[in-house]
């Protein structure tokens, strides 16, 4: 670190002494003789941390050494790491008292210090669940974090060696290149993985316009097609070697979401894009005509193919872990995209079931699995909420009986016996729907060749990216086919969900 950032924090020192003194007096109040706070010290070594090594110590680190040196960081790993141990009680005084000392020491007296930085992270990363929505503040805890990171001079500690990295090179790949030269952590490259595949779906976002109302780009359009091959150039370029196996499977999950946010605009109507983030609702499915108003080449059908493949593997690659294992990620990363790759594949069955276009000679709806899927998840949310009801999983996961039934709405013949009435109601349902639709864009054509005509077929589209034919080719995966109500109940409402968190939650723009 350079000695102007060390000589910032000692300036602070005497702030930290005071604020140390009353979380260990808070830690001794809550002391008991189970010694329950050191086993949920280590089950945040053990189960969290490795999952996203943002906050990690030394091997052989003891539970009382960082009570003693860092208790406002030893708190907050109680709040979040104390799943089955420690009893409601505990665990809600645990909690509460760890988002009081945060409240007060970062916003009411603006400490600053390393350890405040890691404790934020700590509650923002493994948010849980509070009983009253109007708590959640996940992006506040974030955003205060980073804002104490910089004004301490933790963003300079990475720039000493700065005129080495080549021209162009963004800040963070700056940073990422930094810490994997450093060999400070065995984990800083497993890391370094997943903060590069973070980075990619950002630039994917800002790049192709994913959660910009007032932008959009066409898919079509030349440098449009770069960005697409770039990001899929990028989450190729991420290594799956020298990782263990469930660092494997995570690395693996964020390439996958890279894929997904770089070929998002293929199901994109109109610039629809509140469509594909959170809250998910029945509106989600609204917009699927994307197969009929996009042309019948191999370069939108490899678009589509890459999709279907990328959300597929996303959703296997996260049911090959243990419940233990789900329970001890990020939850808002990893809850909200596998409910994100869902939300896609159904805007897919839906668009294939309606639709007469040439797709559906090349991909069917069975190949899809969607109900496959959805009946495991519902399994998987139960056992979640058996092990651990207020995690930020399980509470999200309660959507997934919503997600049946949209399935169910949307395939569901319409009964021959249907009153006058009730076809009245659908209709101003749709009306109304057609109404709050955005104006209709045209659609470009593809790039034509030298005589002038639409060249549909030879079209040179992206190849399909390596990782993903390499996953095709393990998983025996092969989707090309031989041979070439009223407004209120049609929408999820907050009461259609046991928890009001849950909406809270999701409000939350984790996916973009």
């Amino acid at each position: 670190m350079p000695p102007a950032a060390q000589e910032e924090i000692s300036i602070l020192h005497e702030a930290d002494v005071s604020m140390e003194k009353q979380v260990t007096v808070a830690l001794a109040n809550n002391a008991d003789n189970t010694g329950i706070p050191e086993q949920v010290f280590y089950q945040y070594i053990d189960k969290l941390a490795p999952t996203c090594p943002a906050v990690i110590f030394p091997p052989g680190t003891k539970a009382d050494y960082v009570r003693k040196t860092k208790p406002l960081l030893f708190l907050a790993i109680l709040s979040v790491a104390s799943a089955g141990l420690p009893t409601p009680d505990q665990h809600k005084r645990f909690t509460l008292e760890a988002r009081n000392f945060l409240a007060e020491f970062a916003i009411l007296e603006g400490e600053k210090s390393l350890e405040l930085v890691q404790a934020l992270l700590v509650v923002a990363l493994w948010f849980r669940a509070p009983e009253n929505y109007a708590r959640t503040n996940q992006n506040q805890l974030a955003s205060v974090a980073l804002s104490i990171a910089i004004d301490i001079g933790l963003d300079r500690s990475f720039l000493d060696n700065a005129a080495s990295q080549p021209h162009g090179t963004s800040q963070l790949e700056k940073y990422l290149e930094d810490l994997r030269h450093s060999r400070v952590s065995p984990t800083d490259e497993f890391f370094c993985s997943l903060l590069t595949a973070e980075h990619n779906c950002h630039i994917a976002d800002e790049e192709l316009s994913l959660s910009d109302p007032h932008k959009s780009v066409s898919l079509w359009d030349p440098k449009t097609l770069s960005i697409i091959e770039s990001i899929q150039g990028r989450a190729d370029g991420i290594s799956l070697g020298g990782h263990n196996l469930l660092e494997n499977s995570l690395v693996k999950f964020g390439k996958l979401v890279n894929l997904l946010y770089a070929h998002e605009l293929a199901l994109h109507v109109n610039h629809n894009i509140d469509e594909f983030k959170a809250p998910f609702s029945a509106r989600s499915l609204k917009s699927c005509s994307f197969i009929d108003t996009q042309p019948s080449n191999t370069a939108y059908l490899s678009m589509v193919q890459t999709i279907i493949l990328a959300a597929q593997g996303l959703l296997d690659t996260f049911m090959s872990l243990s419940t233990s294992e789900m329970l001890s990620l990020p939850p808002h990363i990893y809850a909200g995209r596998v409910i994100y790759a869902t939300v896609l594949l159904m805007k897919l069955h839906k668009a294939l079931s309606v639709s007469r276009g040439a797709l559906n000679e090349q991909i069917s709806v069975d190949q899809l699995r969607l109900e496959i899927y959805i009946e495991q998840f519902l399994d998987i949310s139960k056992q979640l909420d058996v092990e651990d009801g207020r995690s930020s999983l399980s509470r999200a996961f309660l959507i997934m009986p919503q997600l049946k039934q949209w399935i169910h709405d949307h395939t569901s013949k319409p009964e021959s016996g249907k009153s006058d009435k009730s076809s009245q109601k659908e209709k101003a349902r749709d009306d109304y729907y057609s109404d709050m639709a955005p104006a209709t864009i045209s659609q470009p054509e593809p790039p034509r060749g030298l005589s002038g005509v639409a060249d549909r077929q030879a079209y040179a589209f992206p190849g399909c990216s390596s990782f993903l034919n390499a996953l095709e080719s393990q998983n025996g995966n092969h989707l090309v086919q031989d041979g070439a109500t009223e407004q209120a109940a049609d929408v999820l409402g907050r009461e259609a969900v046991p928890d009001s968190w849950f909406w809270e939650f999701f409000n939350v723009d984790m996916l973009h």
